[in-house]
């Protein structure tokens, strides 16, 4: 039944270009991205409201075989656990590390996860499905010089400097964020006046002189339309030099 709905849904989205469908609370998202490298969102749960297995959340439309998806372990400093599509077109663990909440045995990941996906030949977007939620949600982030794998754990555009959307605390003033944007290039975003932003460069020819120009804009919309934006269900990297730095989600209102 799981298997007809996953395609039922994805049959809907592409026919109606849509982001997101649900129905009794099942949903799927489409990861609109073809680089090889994407952050994605754990921004479901398993049917029975626990944390969701690996091989129910990413569903293996746009992967090959080899192909493969990294949780990263903050308090390790490294990846801790590793899955790799093998030729059944399953989820197998590969050279994992056993901590709380992923194990060899039974893999599982709660809506606080980010991801690292990994393929060698994208050929299309990504869809991540289960159980429907929307409860608010806190990343309480290691500081000292940490990187912090960070996703929305919303299947919605958030954008990240809207107050009723997402809540950063005690940020220390040499922090910043890193999206992958997709072919090899990083967007640095830091805290500037309060918001979260990262410097544009443009360039214009005038009388044969080439005039380059910079500028601090908004740090892009995850899920926006926007030019600069990034895709649904993608996330980012948080490096914090303080300590006692937390990121809330909030629920919809």
């Amino acid at each position: 039944m799981r298997g007809f709905l996953s395609i039922l849904f994805m049959m809907l989205a592409a026919t109606l270009s849509a982001e997101l469908v649900t129905a009794n609370e099942y949903g799927v998202a489409c990861i609109n991205s073809s680089a090889k490298r994407v952050v994605i969102a754990v921004p479901w749960t398993a049917t029975d409201g626990d944390a969701i297995a690996i091989s129910e959340l990413v569903m293996t439309n746009g992967f090959a075989v080899g192909d493969e998806v990294y949780c990263w372990d903050v308090s390790k400093g490294k990846y801790s656990a590793c899955w790799r599509l093998d030729e059944n077109g399953d989820w197998m663990s590969a050279n994992v590390v056993s901590r709380e909440g992923i194990t060899t045995d039974s893999p599982a990941l709660g809506r606080d996860n980010a991801l690292v996906v990994l393929r060698r030949s994208p050929t299309g977007p990504l869809y991540v499905g289960g159980q429907v939620a929307n409860s608010a949600v806190t990343n309480e982030l290691l500081g000292d010089g940490a990187y912090n794998l960070v996703a929305p754990p919303f299947a919605r555009a958030v954008d990240i400097n809207r107050k009723d959307a997402v809540a950063f605390t005690d940020i220390n003033p040499d922090d910043f964020i890193i999206f992958d944007v997709g072919g090899g290039k990083l967007l640095f975003c830091y805290w500037r006046e309060g918001t979260w932003k990262y410097e544009k460069q443009s360039t214009s020819t005038l009388g044969g002189i080439t005039i380059t120009e910079k500028e601090w804009v908004q740090a892009p919309v995850i899920g926006g339309n926007g030019e600069d934006d990034v895709p649904l269900c993608t996330g980012f990297w948080y490096f914090s030099c303080g300590n006692g730095t937390k990121i809330e989600w909030k629920q919809r209102q």
